[in-house]
């Protein structure tokens, strides 16, 4: 089984950076759709984790593991670019 902190970097480093990428090629960062995956991502976490209790062997747990490290990684990301994009918006503010 592989680390889970590697799954949750690899998914933080695959939406953050693709992100960044699309923001230095000119695209704008669509908040609203950031804010609406951070909220899926946490229903579907809750019922990951609520669907576990149910877990019938070692192997699904780890499947369920797995599969929270890399909602985990995805929801942190979502998180750093609502972060990013409230503090240039405030810095923006604070210029004019």
């Amino acid at each position: 089984m592989e680390d889970l902190n590697i799954i949750e970097k690899q998914a933080y480093d695959k939406v953050y950076n693709t992100a960044m990428a699309d923001i230095e090629k000119g695209f704008f960062l669509n908040i609203n759709a950031c804010k609406a995956n951070v909220r899926k991502i946490n229903q579907s976490m809750r019922a990951l984790e609520n669907g576990a209790v149910f877990a019938s062997s070692l192997e699904e747990v780890n499947k369920v593991n797995t599969l929270l490290a890399e909602k985990r990684g995805r929801l942190n990301a979502y998180k750093a670019l609502i972060k990013w994009h409230d503090e240039k918006v405030k810095a923006y503010e604070t210029d004019r």
